[in-house]
């Protein structure tokens, strides 16, 4: 058996290898090698199965107290989800868990400098996001697309632009900002704040001007920031969904049905914009490419939310990309394969819309083939 010294630098040289890859998670579980997700994909790591010995003794280093009788991991009281610092390697955010009655750990690895919207290649539209003054901006995608690190950028620009004072709210805090012109106010649940009820009890007594939810996806987050936004306050959320409008019939369904005609007119009131994406492999070599969807909400998108007809919003979007700066997912994607950087074999994988990127793919083809037959001069 390793000392303790000796585990923290085989769990040391763990963390740094998924940073020197590039690769975004590192999945700790016994019976198999250690494995990376880079590029969207599963690698396994060189070395022998870990025991579950091993398991637990690297949790000492995420987790140093635990109730081995409980499925919950604490640490002086805290949730299982944690953030850890290593010098000179990076900030990783640990999550343990037990799976066929064994511990496990899934590792995601976070930037230690929070990247620009430009550096994310996202559009220069949510950067009029964060100049708003009050309504809600949803952050949306599936698990893994970078909506914290979308949300993190948001927040970034404020605090280089606005003096203002932002506040917080998630489990764990990921991305760590310093005070510049804004000051930042992170809580996180089970370290700073001990519940979410209570998290949500005191936010207005912080005196906030800007609040930002990790998860948007319980109805007592959803209902506080419906009704912050009411009450002058910019806030923006997380949700987990494949669209911007799939995420906002998630959120409605968060509300007893009886109550969706008053949430539909509150949310059309106070919504300011929604981004959602997608990570797409890159064409050509390493990497992934952000797929971007953006809905901003005109008089005829809240019309359309407020009578219930939020599947129409989508024509809305679709010919919204010049006036608006709207996009779907579908257009987003046939402008990076126009420009040669995704596949169109991963772009139909991305969509949710798959025989309308086709036929968009097929025109598109056309026109880029008469461009290159067409005689110079």
């Amino acid at each position: 058996m390793t000392t303790e010294g000796e585990g923290m630098i085989e769990f040391r040289e763990l963390l740094q290898e998924l940073v020197q890859r590039g690769g975004s998670d590192l999945f700790l579980i016994s019976g198999i090698s250690p494995r990376i997700r880079l590029d969207g994909r599963l690698i396994q790591l060189d070395g022998p199965p870990l025991t579950s010995a091993a398991v637990e003794q690297l949790i000492d280093h995420t987790c140093p107290v635990r109730d081995s009788s409980s499925t919950t991991m604490t640490s002086d009281g805290c949730p299982p989800d944690q953030v850890l610092e290593v010098e000179d390697v990076g900030r990783f955010r640990c999550h343990v868990y037990r799976q066929s009655g064994e511990w496990a750990i899934a590792i995601r690895a976070i930037p230690l400098r929070v990247p620009s919207l430009k550096e994310l290649g996202l559009p220069p539209l949510l950067g009029d996001f964060t100049r708003k003054s009050r309504g809600l901006i949803v952050v949306t995608g599936p698990t893994g697309s970078g909506k914290t690190t979308t949300l993190a950028a948001m927040l970034e620009k404020i605090n280089h632009e606005r003096r203002v004072h932002v506040l917080t709210l998630a489990q764990p805090v990921e991305y760590s900002h310093s005070h510049k012109k804004s000051i930042i106010s992170q809580r996180s649940l089970g370290t700073d704040v001990a519940t979410l009820s209570e998290g949500l009890a005191t936010i207005r007594r912080e005196n906030p001007d800007i609040v930002a939810f990790g998860e948007l996806d319980q109805l007592a987050v959803f209902n506080t920031a419906l009704s912050l936004a009411e009450s002058g306050h910019l806030v923006f959320g997380v949700i987990d969904a494949a669209s911007c409008l799939q995420s906002l019939l998630r959120l409605l369904d968060l509300f007893p049905l009886d109550r969706g005609p008053t949430v539909r007119l509150r949310l059309a009131a106070v919504l300011e914009g929604m981004v959602s994406h997608a990570l797409v492999p890159h064409a050509h070599g390493p990497g992934r490419v952000l797929a971007t969807e953006v809905v901003t909400p005109t008089s005829a998108v809240r019309h359309l939310l407020r009578e219930d007809k939020i599947q129409q919003i989508y024509s809305i979007m679709q010919t919204g990309q010049a006036k608006h700066g709207m996009q779907t997912l579908n257009q987003a994607l046939v402008d990076l394969y126009r420009r040669r950087l995704i596949s169109a074999t991963a772009a139909m994988a991305h969509s949710y819309a798959v025989d309308e990127l086709q036929h968009l793919l097929q025109r598109t083809d056309v026109r880029l083939r008469a461009h290159v037959a067409r005689p110079a001069g």
